[in-house]
């Protein structure tokens, strides 16, 4: 028998089922109009909207900010106005589903370590991010922003459409640091006083969310694929904050004390002091000069190099990351480039937000923590610190970055002891460290249970 020739045969396509997308957007909970720095800002995530899920890729907060101050302008830290909140927090019913601590030091760092020269193009427009500073808000000026939404939790960060049925709503808490707290205010020649809290204030903050709305066999099919479950892999971050005592070079130990199932990595910086002034000693440069934007600032404090020891083995040989302390240290470069996986890679190389190469501004980093400066010292000269990709320490429990390829699964580190070993071959100065621990992370929706999301770490 012969087939039937396929001109005969109508080849419409299968209808569609009933599902759309529009764009929605709400204003904070708590704020009304107007918030200033070292406040929060609060969006509420609806609840019981049966159907509908939320794109956090294609979701953003928009606000201004304002610069109030009369006399001088403000800029931004790198990662523009991210690096203004100092932490973040998902919530549900009152128990934490992401939580993220001194958040404008960790953007500024993953600035460094992420940025491309097509990234800092386009967020510069964004949100005010730039190569070694952000943009300048004039005196009296304002500036609009919009921060994409992934950037604010752990369970927005893995490219899921998130369920907005569980039984009670998410809350999203931003909270602002201090008007000193990251990024600074007028030039290197300018006298700034008069200076507070109210001189920064953000205004007309609105969340814009993308939202899918499914036909309910939609849904159906979805949830009944993990027995009534919702489930979202992705990575947290851990933060703990240490000082760094000055000593004499040698080893240094720090208990970290991680609960992870399955650390991935960590990443650490040496920030750098408030910078001293000569022409007064025991005195310190005011905020006009950027060297005294301490979420930005790395140093390397002669370190040499670093480990991860766990039940007092390490998890691999120290890495040295002493080189020559010049424009090239190659090596170190190369270890960066395997730890982001792109070091046979053409594209999406990073930018390295370094103030290119004079003998004074080094890629590889100083290693005084406390640049001494005058407070009348030309522009430039205390920009000598943090302009270095090579500042910021990468430790990848998995080198191997073809994950998805499921060969890497990150490390258990619970109920283990673990340390970061740190050597020194020069004179450490006392500095802040921030570590910051990625483990990977299970977000649960059990819609035949609590009907609440729950994290598992």
């Amino acid at each position: 028998m012969t087939s039937m020739d396929k001109r005969f045969v109508s080849e419409k396509l299968a209808d569609a089922p009933p599902s759309t997308s529009y764009i929605t957007r709400q204003v904070p909970i708590n704020s009304g109009s107007n918030v200033y720095a070292n406040q929060s800002i609060r969006f509420r995530l609806g609840a019981l909207q049966a159907n509908q899920f939320l794109d956090p890729e294609n979701s953003f907060i928009k606000l201004q900010i304002i610069n109030n101050n009369t006399e001088h302008s403000f800029t931004l830290p790198p990662s523009g106005a991210l690096g203004l909140f100092r932490q973040v927090e998902l919530t549900q019913s009152g128990a934490v589903l992401s939580s993220f601590n001194e958040f404008g030091v960790m953007s500024n760092m993953f600035q460094k370590l992420k940025a491309s020269y097509e990234s800092v193009t386009v967020h510069k427009q964004l949100y005010g991010a730039g190569e070694d500073i952000g943009s300048v808000i004039g005196a009296e000026a304002t500036r609009t922003v919009c921060l994409p939404l992934k950037h604010f939790s752990s369970l927005f960060w893995a490219g899921k459409m998130i369920p907005l049925f569980s039984k009670d709503s998410l809350e999203l808490v931003l909270t602002l640091g201090g008007y000193d707290y990251s990024g600074y205010w007028g030039n290197q020649d300018a006298t700034v006083d008069g200076i507070g809290n109210d001189s920064l204030q953000f205004k007309s903050a609105e969340l814009v969310m993308t939202i899918v709305q499914t036909a309910p066999a939609v849904t159906q099919s979805l949830m009944s694929v993990d027995g009534g479950k919702f489930i979202v892999e992705t990575k947290g971050v851990g933060h703990s904050q240490y000082t760094i005592p000055a000593g004499t070079p040698g080893n240094y130990t720090i208990n970290l004390g991680l609960g992870y199932s399955s650390l991935e990595a960590i990443n650490f910086v040496h920030a750098a002091r408030k910078a001293e002034d000569t022409s007064n000693p025991g005195t310190f440069v005011s905020l006009n000069t950027s060297v005294n934007d301490l979420t930005k600032n790395f140093t390397r404090n002669h370190l040499k190099s670093y480990g991860l020891s766990v039940d007092g083995t390490l998890v691999e040989a120290l890495r040295e990351v002493n080189g020559k302390e010049d424009v090239e240290a190659s090596e170190f470069l190369a270890m960066n480039l395997i730890q982001k996986g792109v070091l046979s890679s053409e594209q999406k190389l990073p930018y390295l937000l370094t103030g290119e190469t004079s003998t004074n501004v080094p890629r590889f980093g100083y290693d005084d923590p406390m640049p001494i400066v005058s407070a009348t010292a030309a522009v430039g000269t205390s920009l000598r610190q943090g302009h270095s990709y090579s500042t910021v320490n990468t430790l990848d429990v998995c080198v191997y970055k073809m994950k998805k390829d499921g060969i890497c699964s990150g490390r258990n580190v619970l109920g283990s002891s673990t340390q970061l070993v740190l050597d020194y071959n020069g004179t450490k100065a006392d500095c802040p460290l921030h570590v910051y621990s990625t483990y990977r992370q299970l977000c649960i929706l059990d819609l035949s249970g609590s009907g609440l999301w729950n994290t598992i770490i």
